[in-house]
């Protein structure tokens, strides 16, 4: 995967670059389950060339910030879109709120990821 990030908070704008591996699979019940690094491993609903997933919430860690500190993310919208099957478009929307020891930061996000299959287990 590769794409940005794009996070705004009331003390400033980032823009984070977005690089690693997810792992996408058929669920039991038909839809897909994308597994991330970061343990938001959500179900989506497939729609023709489609996938769309909405309102869901994961929490990790993010050490870059400072020791302890974790993030509670809110997806509002997320969509995988395939023309060929070798690449997906992803973008994705939401909000995520900062857990620290010196307090909460309340921020929202969205960007856009491209997914490049690797294998096919």
């Amino acid at each position: 995967a590769s794409g940005t990030d794009n996070v705004s908070c009331p003390n400033g704008t980032t823009a984070a670059p977005l690089a690693g591996s997810v792992t996408i699979k058929r669920a039991t019940d038909g839809s897909l389950l994308v597994l991330d690094p970061e343990g938001c491993n959500f179900t989506y609903a497939l729609d023709g060339d489609r996938a769309k997933t909405s309102a869901r919430s994961c929490s990790f860690p993010v050490p870059e910030l400072g020791a302890g500190v974790t993030a509670a993310a809110t997806y509002d919208a997320i969509e995988l879109a395939t023309s060929d099957g070798q690449t997906m478009d992803d973008p994705f929307s939401g909000t995520v709120v900062y857990h620290a020891a010196s307090g909460d930061l309340s921020c929202i996000f969205s960007g856009q990821a491209t997914l490049t299959k690797v294998s096919n287990q």
